[in-house]
């Protein structure tokens, strides 16, 4: 039986919980796409036992391939790619080298580099396993100026390409005279209810990967049909 493997993208600040959130889901492989190892100390914390089975760090497009197909090759229901930029970057980096050149230019050849990225990802969807992405926030900047605002910093092309899509923050409540931390998803896409139907959620306070598969299972599908 074919299984519906669930593509997600996780966005947020860091330290919002974002790695955290995509460790939850099931049986995961944590590929590690920042320079500085940003993720480790999460799969150790999640995964003491066997962290160094599920933690992959990268620094280039081969890696990564071979990271995917380690992940495919050892059963891993799902593949987590933290962060999403990151993907564009390797791909710009091992475009350069191909070609020789100091620079992606013209604007055509995103094309091509964003084709690399593609590969990698419907390789891991093909196999039928999950695919997470953490994508975090910058600057905005209107003509040149910081507007103050906050927006999103990862592969464009997620926006239609993942499933679900989820912004993650931390947000304060009290409680009497205490004030407590919680934090919040908020679901900006769920390809697998309309966004008009009474049972859309909109929010989910604490969520884990229990909360992303009620969201799928909402539109019909049953858990036969997952990746689990």
């Amino acid at each position: 039986m074919v299984k519906i493997p669930i593509m997600v993208e996780i966005i947020g600040e860091p330290g919002t919980g974002k790695t955290h959130l995509s460790l939850t889901f099931p049986n995961p492989l944590l590929i590690d796409t920042t320079p500085k190892m940003e993720s480790l100390v999460v799969a150790k914390k999640l995964y003491p036992e066997d962290w160094q089975k599920r933690y992959r760090h990268v620094n280039t497009m081969q890696q990564l391939r071979a990271a995917v197909e380690y992940g495919i090759r050892e059963g891993f229901k799902t593949v987590i790619f933290d962060t999403s930029p990151d993907l564009q970057r390797l791909a710009v980096n091992e475009w350069l080298q191909e070609t020789g050149k100091e620079k992606p230019y013209p604007i055509v050849v995103f094309g091509q580099i964003r084709d690399k990225v593609d590969k990698v990802i419907y390789r891991v969807v093909s196999a039928e396993r999950n695919v997470v992405f953490t994508s975090q926030l910058k600057d905005e900047y209107v003509g040149g100026e910081k507007t103050g605002r906050r927006e999103r910093d990862g592969y464009k092309r997620l926006d239609f390409m993942c499933d679900i899509r989820l912004y993650l923050k931390i947000v304060e409540v009290k409680e009497g005279s205490k004030k407590k931390y919680k934090r919040v998803a908020k679901v900006i896409k769920n390809r697998f209810l309309d966004v008009l139907s009474p049972d859309y959620v909109w929010e989910i306070v604490n969520p884990s990967f229990e909360d992303i598969k009620k969201l799928v299972l909402l539109g019909g599908l049953s858990e036969d049909d997952l990746v689990l």
